[in-house]
């Protein structure tokens, strides 16, 4: 199967921010600033008849003490239920880096998703909204040498297959550009068949955090390491979500199939590392399976790997590619 899955109307967004002070600090989860900051802004910036929702989705904050928690430890203590009121995905590189020096480029990928893919939208409202957030300075809420009023638009790209063709350079953005919501996939291979080398693990790029509810939060963050049974339900279940904009174009009994594969692979080996101790259960890092994924199963995964599954996808988690464990082996060796 070289061709999409599963039919999703997608817009992929790569802003290339650049930072403009002698030293800018990072806090732990800069994804969930960057919700808060941003959705604040467009807010504020809809019409009324509009802004409800983003102001409904953004006032779940305020029991933390809204957009003035910027900055301070109380933010990381525990992820809310908080996302914009348009299925998206904001996925920051470097994921990790706590401090950026002038001229530094930080990477902002967003994606508009299902019946949210709207270009009019990020070109009105979110491109001005990051504008905003880079070059206004309000000492109200913003600490000494945080990332807000820091930082330039250096480019904006959208994505094209495994492309980025420039939508913003030098100041000028190009109005005449007309994205649909396919051409993300155009060109992209989902057949398991076309890789050079079995497919037998998953290196998770962001933590996968399990959608299943628990009685308490202690044990809704406890540590496991994710069969792929579960990432298969989670994929499942992220489709789910995102209808209306997606549909089947293939056979059901393929998909079926896939189901009925998943539960034959095990995990036999791990290697994963904590990088956000506030959240239990924050990992990321590699699992390796007993045999190769089932070509079945692939295509699926090739497309969650793109959608991103589980929970708090609109703060980046989720994101994971598949490799052979022979490339990580030999990796470890150099």
């Amino acid at each position: 199967m070289s061709v999409l899955p599963i039919q999703i109307d997608m817009l992929r967004y790569l802003i290339v921010l650049q930072i403009n002070d002698s030293l800018v600090a990072s806090p732990t989860f800069l994804t969930q600033e960057f919700s808060i900051v941003l959705g604040t802004i467009i807010s504020n910036n809809l019409p009324p008849s509009d802004s409800s929702s983003w102001k409904q989705e953004v006032s779940v904050w305020d029991e933390y003490g809204g957009i003035s928690i910027i900055g301070k430890k109380s933010i990381i203590k525990q992820l809310p239920e908080a996302k914009w009121p348009i299925e998206s995905v904001l996925f920051l590189y470097p994921y990790k880096k706590r401090s950026y020096g002038e001229g530094e480029l930080i990477l902002l990928e967003i994606k508009l998703i299902g019946k949210d893919a709207s270009h009019d939208f990020f070109v009105n409202y979110i491109l001005p909204a990051i504008e905003e957030a880079g070059s206004v300075i309000d000492t109200t809420w913003q600490p000494a040498k945080s990332l807000w009023g820091r930082f330039d638009i250096h480019s904006v790209h959208i994505a094209r297959g495994n492309k980025w063709e420039p939508l913003f350079a030098d100041g000028m953005l190009d109005l005449e550009y007309k994205p649909t919501t396919s051409q993300w996939a155009e060109g992209l291979n989902f057949d398991m068949h076309d890789q050079p080398l079995p497919i037998d693990s998953i290196s998770w790029l962001t933590p996968f955090i399990k959608l299943a509810q628990r009685e308490d939060n202690e044990s809704l963050y406890k540590p496991y390491i994710p069969s792929l049974t579960d990432v298969f339900d989670a994929f499942i279940s992220r489709i789910n979500s995102i209808t209306p904009g997606c549909k089947m174009i293939e056979d059901q009994s393929l998909l079926l199939k896939a189901i009925m594969d998943v539960p034959i692979i095990s995990v036999t080996k791990t290697n994963f590392n904590d990088i956000y101790k506030p959240l239990k259960g924050d990992k990321i890092g590699t699992q390796i399976f007993n045999a190769a994924i089932p070509s079945s199963v692939f295509p699926y995964l090739r497309l969650a790997s793109i959608i991103q599954i589980g929970r708090y996808t609109h703060f980046g988690c989720g994101a994971f590619i598949m490799q052979s464990s022979s490339c990580i082996k030999n990796r470890s060796k150099v």
